[in-house]
């Protein structure tokens, strides 16, 4: 605060002089220093940047021309014919076409010479082979060649069989209605309408139905 000097009229001219003087020098404004603020940065001010680690480049290999070498098998030559099945067509081997050929085994059911009564069911079956060097697919048959066909049809598919293995043939027929022997003889059939093998027999004997009359006397 600063100090007031007061001056009383009844001074001299000289000392009212040297009194201004003094109280001049008393009241003399004094400098304050200010402390220094230090600065702060605001709340919203951005962090230190992260320190990012250093990325090296890779040298990419330049593709090369040279060829790679190819490991290349080579299949082995077979001399066993390609199985073809249920298409018809003999199928070629390096010695030309395939052949046919069936031979009879045994009697599986029915041996020559059964008696059947009229009417009766008959399931026959023969065991064969297939001595050929072609496989027995769809397109083969088993055909009547001569005799009676006791009912069953002129023809039927032939047992898939491959070459070299055994197979059953079968055929469902029915004993005619009048007594006597019966036969009929059955052959293989090729999908080019070839008969081939040997021919396969039933015979059948059909027994006359005799009816008992008992005749009682009267006394």
């Amino acid at each position: 605060m600063p100090t007031r000097c007061k001056l009383s009229r009844d001074w001299p001219a000289q000392a009212a002089a040297v009194a201004v003087a003094l109280c001049l020098a008393l009241s003399g404004c004094s400098t304050s220093t200010a402390t220094p603020t230090p600065f702060l940065p605001p709340d919203n001010a951005s962090p230190t940047p992260p320190v990012l680690p250093v990325v090296t480049s890779t040298t990419i290999p330049t593709p090369t021309d040279a060829a790679t070498a190819t490991l290349e098998v080579a299949a082995a030559a077979s001399d066993t014919p390609a199985i073809l099945l249920a298409t018809g067509t003999p199928t070629p081997t390096p010695n030309g076409p395939c052949t046919n050929n069936a031979h009879f085994v045994t009697d599986v059911t029915v041996p020559d010479g059964t008696q059947y009564m009229p009417g009766q069911p008959i399931d026959k079956q023969w065991r064969v082979k297939n001595t050929g060097t072609c496989d027995w697919g769809a397109d083969y048959r088993l055909v009547l060649v001569s005799g009676n066909a006791m009912s069953a049809p002129s023809e039927v598919a032939l047992y898939p069989a491959k070459s070299g293995s055994e197979a059953i043939l079968e055929l469902n027929m029915i004993a005619p209605p009048g007594p006597g022997a019966y036969t009929g003889r059955w052959q293989a059939r090729s999908p080019s309408a070839k008969l081939f093998g040997d021919r396969v027999f039933v015979t059948i004997n059909v027994v006359a139905i005799t009816a008992t009359v008992t005749i009682t006397a009267t006394p």
